[in-house]
Order: C-alpha cells, then structure tokens, then sequence
C-alpha cells in the first residue's frame, strides 16, 4: 500500500535528519583529530623545550579510540640536528562517556615502534637534558600533588585539573641509537609495561602523568644506551685480543 504524501515527507526528513547527524559527528570528529593535533604541536615544545611534531591525529567518538601518528620530538639546544625520538603509532582506547565526568579513562594505551636517539658529552646525555626540561615544566606545578594555585593566580586557574586514568601503558619495539665520541651504536629496548596509573577514582593530572611515563621511558632508554656501549666495549676488548693471539700465531 503507498504511503499517504504526509508519511512519505516525514520519512525524507527522517532520512535528512540520520544524515545531517551523521555528517555532524563526521564533522565533530576531523575537528577533533585537529584539536589534538594542534595541542600536541602547540603545548608539547612549552614541555620538552624541543621542537615537537605531530603529523595526525584520528579520533573516534563511536569506538572511543584515538591514534597518532607522525610524532617527532627534536634534540635539546646544543645537540645533534636530528631528533632525540620518533614514535610511529600512537594508540589509546578510552572510555567515550568518561570524557562527561571529571576523571578521563584510558583503558589503553601503546606506542609502537618508537626510534630513540641517545647522544652522549660532558658527561651527560641529551635525554637527561630533556627530562631535566620536563621537570622544571611540569614537576613545579601546584596541581602536579593536588595542591592550590597560588593567591595571585587567574580566575580560571582555581578550576579542578582534568584528571586522567590510564590502564595500562605499553611501550613496543623500541630501538636506541647511542651516539658516543663520535660512533653511533644501534641497541633494542625491552618493552614496558605500565598498569593503573591513577584509577577512575582518583586520577592523576597531565602533569603527573606525563612525569610518571616520561621518567620510566627515559630511564629505561639510558639503561639500554649504557648496555650497549658496555657490550660495544666488551665486544672490542675481546675482537682486539684474538687478533693479538692470531698475530703472534703468525
């Protein structure tokens, strides 16, 4: 049976309205992956007081995932002109209806493939130069132990901090490229784990957070540079005595 024209209307605005809805969170979520990447590109150098670099950034609001790509941090002040890291792919899944309340959940979140550069001179390391930088930027904050801004602080300042939670952070295939009196050595990382860093009830601000991971990754990246250049040593220690056997073999 047709429909009556009165019906028919009602199911083209119908049908308009799904698309108009569905155009606007297509909208709302390119406008998001935008947002991330200009944070990114704008905060993280206020951080690390390096260049940073994100080349994109895809967020979904049905699945509640978001993935990054492209991120570069550059070397501190006065060392190489390449990159201290480049991490491939950012992964993270969140808890989408987390976002309403005030302690942001992160079920997820992996990094994979990431490429360290660890240069050493003057006996220090440019990584512990930019960990020196991300404390001075964040370890100072009052939010950073839940305190108070400071009396003399904004209006906007006295607003509770975002609160995040993480689940469990994840840290694959990294490689470090230790640069040393002028020889480059190539060394694996081992993989990291990290779980419950803050809960949904009681989470910890960016701040806290980005100190937490930065510090484990930081450290882990100069266990592994001081590794290899032990096993570089070792290595020419013992390739410099069988020549030593071999030429008196001679």
């Amino acid at each position: 049976m047709a429909l009556p024209k009165i019906g028919k209307i009602f199911l083209w605005l119908a049908g308009s309205a799904v698309v108009l809805v569905g155009l606007t969170v297509l909208v709302i979520t390119l406008m998001l992956g935008r947002i991330v990447k200009s944070g990114v590109n704008t905060f993280g150098p206020q951080i690390t007081g390096t260049a940073v670099e994100l080349a994109a950034a895809e967020v979904s609001l049905f699945s509640g995932t978001a993935t990054l790509s492209g991120l570069r941090i550059g070397n501190p002040v006065g060392w190489g002109e390449g990159d201290l890291a480049t991490l491939g792919k950012i992964h993270l899944d969140l808890d989408p209806w987390s976002l309403l309340g005030e302690t942001i959940v992160i079920e997820d979140l992996d990094i994979e493939d990431p490429v360290f550069s660890y240069e050493m001179q003057g006996g220090t390391s440019n990584v512990e130069v930019l960990l020196g930088a991300v404390n001075r930027a964040l370890g100072s904050r009052p939010e950073q132990n839940g305190g108070t801004p400071p009396p003399d602080a904004p209006p906007d300042a006295a607003a509770p901090p975002t609160l995040i939670a993480v689940g469990h952070f994840g840290l694959r295939g990294a490689n470090v490229r230790v640069v040393a009196a002028g020889r480059t050595i190539d060394a694996t990382m081992p993989d990291i784990d990290m779980v419950n860093l803050g809960t949904p009830a009681q989470g910890l601000t960016p701040s806290a957070l980005t100190l937490q991971v930065s510090r484990r990754v930081l450290t882990e990246i100069a266990t592994a540079a001081a590794k290899a250049a032990v096993q570089n040593k070792l290595e020419e220690a013992v390739g410099g005595r069988i020549r030593d056997l071999f030429g008196r073999g001679n």
